[in-house]
């Protein structure tokens, strides 16, 4: 077989071969990854059964979507041999582990936990694995625990291949009702895994015999010796669960797999807490094959209904603490088209939820999803991100349930430090981020305040196309371009039409107008009062909604000019969401306006550290480091700006009007060249302003500038200021007149007239004073 090509598969080497099947490490050559194929032995070939059995595996597992699971990928047929694709998993097999003695008792609880969460998966969608043991579970080198073989697994919506009173499996783990042959469901893979964990603490197997008779016989009616009088470490938390996990009667075990999980991490808890003192005692350990070291974790929902911490135990010492992280953009897996807005808006709502922890850093949406479909290590990207731990993952839509896969890694190490999978209704989305937050902060030892609490804990359920209304309203509000803000502004009108009382998607709506009013799109008089109204109804429907204390605070920054209640609104905002970037930048803003340089620095800088690839954040940052006296730092900035983005037009202009103003002509043409063409002027448009350059110089193009924007302003709607602004750079006093008219009508950016560089040309007129009081910049 080595060197054939098997459907589109090249095979690469044999891994292992048992009664049943023959495994192959190949290559998948339409998707260029690493695969291992199952194919059945000649020997089961003719045997109906034993085929039946091989399909019955790949469907249980194909059935099932976990970390600690082995993912199968396709079931197929070639040149009459059936075979199953499934994930190419290196490591070696518990058993393998287990030849040469007992592991840690820390090691081996934290193994039978990530078993424990797959066979949980297993269960609740009625899937009994019924052969579980060392040799069907595979530990990676990173300490990863991953279940094989579904070969004998028990459907109770499916027909068995196996009749009754018959045995299947091996027989030292299997639960006594399974050795008589009697029906089995869930509880026999709690004995099973019982046998496991004792066999792992103890180096020894609970049943032994010389024959599989006398095996069986055993388990049918003896009690195995207790852990710890065959080997003296044996912790007595641990004893117990196996009694409890190997009770020969079903209804004396574990119920349910949740029950037995809730034990092994109290338990792991509890070993953590001695460890220190244990360490500092001459009793010799047992024999140790450490592989990690796994915090347990509470119940998860999605990206961690509880962070399982893995840690190495080759290493001595507590692990760094995680106290920023990034999600990254959650893959899309749904069959219906068109989902990839429903991924990026879980992807915000779980990057929402952790940002309301304020000892935790979390990274904003605009910079996570420059990473979608990145070939980037984690840690690399984890480096660039400045962050301490990263989450990946999938979304699959189906219907009105949703299901999340994901995992935490550790971008220092590189290690995995959780992974689950979890499934919910729609209606019940929302709840997610506060679980999510809650688990996180309790693993990684956040102490939340009681706000914090309170806030996560404030959750309600959600129509589910109100709520994909919403999602497609933000999905177009983050492009901001002037025709995905008016589709934003409908899919956010629909969600409140189909849910009145949700906040959030009123907080959209508001966020919209005032953008639409900021970027120019639309005059403020008009836009303002709504984001007003809109963002007012979100706070009577919950005086908590962070963003909408946002939007007030800008409204009344950039509209009402109320100055002082500005202020107090974005601090209470910043309160209620510390994490986040929009919020820390738009009180940069403020502050600047309103004479505070230092401290907005501080604020940008905390607005570029959250969201380091927003491009809006890193040019307004270039903005307050020109207008307070530093432009080689400004000119770096808006150039940092343009080489994530060359044609990001914000920064290209305030990068030319600078150039301008510090008398670098050549530098500025140039720069406005590529201005022109990214915001959407014509070649001809851009031949004339170098002719102009050529004969009428820095003012001519200026002057230029200003009546092109007249010119469009007879079309649509454009803002007075950035008239009013080409003017001031030539020193033309019809920029007053623009100014007025942009005092009058409240545009978006007039609260900047104070402190912005580019007006410096006509601060002396008495006008410009008449407007600077009329705004009552009286501080």
């Amino acid at each position: 077989m080595i060197g054939k090509t098997i459907s589109h598969y090249g095979i690469l080497e044999k891994l292992g071969e048992g009664g049943m099947g023959v495994v192959y490490k190949a290559e998948d050559t339409k998707l260029d990854r690493t695969v291992a194929l199952k194919f059945l032995t000649q020997q089961a070939l003719g045997s109906g059964e034993e085929k039946a059995r091989f399909v019955h595996e790949a469907k249980a597992a194909a059935a099932l979507s976990h970390f600690n699971i082995c993912t199968v990928h396709e079931i197929d047929e070639s040149e009459g041999r059936t075979f199953i694709a499934m994930e190419y998993i290196d490591g070696s097999t518990l058993k393998d582990l287990t030849a040469s003695g007992p592991l840690n008792p820390i090691d081996a609880v934290s193994i039978c936990i990530q078993i424990a969460r797959g066979l949980r998966e297993a269960h609740e969608k009625d899937i009994v694995h019924r052969d579980i043991k060392p040799a069907n579970v595979m530990i990676t080198p990173k300490g990863e625990a991953k279940i094989m073989d579904f070969g004998l697994a028990k459907s109770t919506r499916r027909t068995v291949h196996t009749q009754t009173g018959t045995t299947v499996g091996t027989v030292a783990y299997m639960s006594p009702e399974h050795a008589r042959g009697d029906p089995v469901d869930h509880r026999t893979d709690v004995w099973s895994l019982g046998v496991v964990l004792y066999e792992m603490v103890t180096g020894r197997k609970p049943f032994e015999g010389d024959y599989d008779h006398a095996v069986i016989y055993s388990i049918l009616n003896q009690d195995p010796k207790p852990a710890s009088s065959v080997l003296s470490s044996v912790p007595t938390e641990i004893e117990r669960i196996l009694v409890k996990a190997m009770a020969k009667d079903p209804d004396e075990r574990y119920q349910y797999m949740t029950d037995l999980l809730r034990d092994l991490e109290s338990v792991l808890n509890s070993m953590e807490a001695d460890a220190p003192e244990r360490i500092s005692q001459d009793t010799p350990s047992p024999k140790s094959k450490s592989l990690f070291y796994v915090l347990p974790a509470t119940i998860l929902i999605v990206v961690a209904s509880a962070i399982v911490v893995l840690r190495t135990g080759l290493f001595e010492g507590a692990p760094e603490a995680i106290n920023s992280i990034a999600v990254l953009p959650l893959e899309n897996l749904s069959e219906e088209p068109g989902q990839d807005f429903f991924a990026d808006g879980m992807t915000e709502t779980l990057i929402g939820g952790l940002a309301k922890i304020g000892t935790l850093k979390v990274i904003s949406r605009t910079s996570v999803m420059r990473y979608r479909d990145s070939d980037k290590s984690l840690p690399d990207i984890a480096r660039e991100l400045g962050v301490d731990a990263v989450v990946e993952g999938s979304v699959q839509r189906i219907g009105d349930r949703v299901r999340i896969t994901a995992q935490l890694v550790d971008g220092r190490t590189d290690s995995h430090l959780w992974a689950e999978s979890y499934e919910r209704d729609v209606r019940d989305v929302l709840a997610l981020q506060s679980e999510v937050a809650r688990a996180i902060a309790a693993e990684i030892e956040v102490k939340l305040t009681l706000q914090e609490e309170a806030l996560l804990g404030s959750v309600r359920a959600v129509d589910p196309e109100a709520y994909d209304a919403y999602l497609m309203g933000r999905y177009h509000w983050n492009r901001r371009t002037r025709e995905a803000l008016d589709s934003s502004l409908e899919y956010f009108a629909k969600a409140i039409s189909m849910d009145a009382d949700y906040a959030i998607a009123h907080v959209g709506l508001a966020q919209a107008y005032a953008v639409m009013a900021d970027w120019g799109f639309m005059p403020g008089r008009e836009a303002y009062p709504r984001a007003r109204d809109i963002a007012s109804k979100a706070l009577d429907i919950d005086r908590d909604v962070a963003e909408a204390h946002t939007v007030l605070a800008y409204i009344k920054y950039s509209y009402d000019w109320d100055w002082e209640g500005a202020g107090a609104g974005y601090r209470r905002a910043l309160e209620l969401y510390p994490n986040s970037s929009t919020t820390h930048q738009w009180y940069a803003e403020y502050l600047k306006a309103t004479g505070k340089d230092d401290e907005a620095l501080v604020e940008i800088n905390r607005a570029v550290d959250l969201d380091p690839m927003c491009l809006i954040a890193q040019t307004i940052r270039g903005v307050i480091l020109f207008d307070v006296g530093r432009p080689e730092d400004a000119f770096d900035q808006l150039q940092a700006v343009l080489e994530l983005d060359p044609n990001y037009w914000p920064a290209l202009r305030h990068l030319t009007q600078y150039y301008f103003i510090e008398g670098m002509s050549d530098e500025a043409v140039e720069t406005m060249k590529r201005y022109l063409a990214a915001s959407g002027a014509t070649t001809e448009e851009i031949l004339q302003m170098t002719e102009t350059y050529r004969t009428s110089g820095d003012v001519g193009v200026q002057l230029w500038a200003a009546g092109r924007l007249i010119e469009t302003s007879k079309e649509r709607y454009v803002n007075p200021r950035l008239i009013a602004i080409w003017y001031a750079l030539a020193g033309d006093k019809r920029g007053l007149e623009w100014l007025e008219r942009g005092c009058d009508e409240r545009a978006g950016g007039m609260a900047w007239l104070r402190t912005d560089m580019r007006h410096v040309k006509l601060r002396s007129d008495p006008r410009f004073e008449a407007l600077v009081e009329r705004m009552g910049f009286g501080f």
